[in-house]
């Protein structure tokens, strides 16, 4: 009696898909400890390969989802930081800038 595993579970593209989430979740945790700015390229990608094969998010152990989070909270931070930086060159901010 042979056992299988989740991984022989998957097509041979999902496998594919999920490698290359985990390696960049990888690259996001340790951007993470020293500010890579590579994090905003990491984010898009996960992102695009999780839109064509949704069910990595099942998949995913929770521990690499909370990185994924982490990272995408970091990077939506630095572009509000880069939005505020640009609209106080034009004058006043006000609430509907945020």
């Amino acid at each position: 009696m042979t056992t299988t595993t989740p991984s022989q579970l998957l097509t041979p593209e999902l496998q594919l898909a999920q490698h290359t989430v985990l390696e960049k979740l990888e690259k996001i945790e340790a951007g993470l400890k020293t500010h890579d700015p590579m994090i905003e390229h990491h984010c898009k990608t996960i992102r695009a390969v999780m839109l064509d094969f949704e069910e990595l998010v099942h998949i995913l152990p929770d521990e690499r989802i909370r990185v994924l989070m982490v990272g995408m909270k970091h990077w939506t931070n630095i572009q509000l930081v880069k939005e505020v930086s640009k609209t106080r060159g034009k004058g006043k901010v006000t609430a509907d800038d945020l």
